[in-house]
């Protein structure tokens, strides 16, 4: 099992057999990072307001 330090000494544990991509760990950091930005931000929406919205899509 390997250790990974991210910034803020957060970490994350890996078990993997094959090396990791560190471009596709880094993305993977990035949206994590961004979606938390998101609820953080207030930038969300429920399901059930999702789910009206796309109802409207259907009568316009």
């Amino acid at each position: 099992m390997k250790d990974l330090k991210k910034e803020e000494d957060k970490y994350i544990k890996l078990d993997f057999d094959t090396q990791v991509d560190s471009k596709l760990l880094e993305e993977y950091y990035k949206k994590i990072e961004e979606g938390l930005n998101d609820v953080k931000y207030n930038r969300i929406i429920s399901r059930e307001d999702l789910l009206k919205e796309i109802q409207d899509w259907d009568s316009e």
